[in-house]
């Protein structure tokens, strides 16, 4: 595998991991405002990976907005 594939591959993975928390956010929360979204999806790979814990404490889409404002 040459370096461009490797990348290509790194990147899809990385992109389908956020895409997992933020699907499990909208089954927890329900609807998630796009901005949002948008906002998760440029958090850290080291942000997204403490999103997936901290997700389980959240009730409301206000629990996420306010995790995501201590960042």
């Amino acid at each position: 595998m040459n370096r461009g594939e490797f990348l290509k591959r790194y990147i899809n993975t990385i992109r389908g991991g956020f895409l997992v928390i933020v699907q499990k956010l909208k089954r927890k929360l329900g609807e998630i405002n796009p901005s949002l979204e948008t906002k998760i999806m440029q958090l850290s790979i080291d942000d997204v990976e403490v999103l997936g814990e901290a997700l389980f404490d959240f009730s409301t889409v206000e629990d996420l907005i306010n995790w995501l404002n201590t960042l």
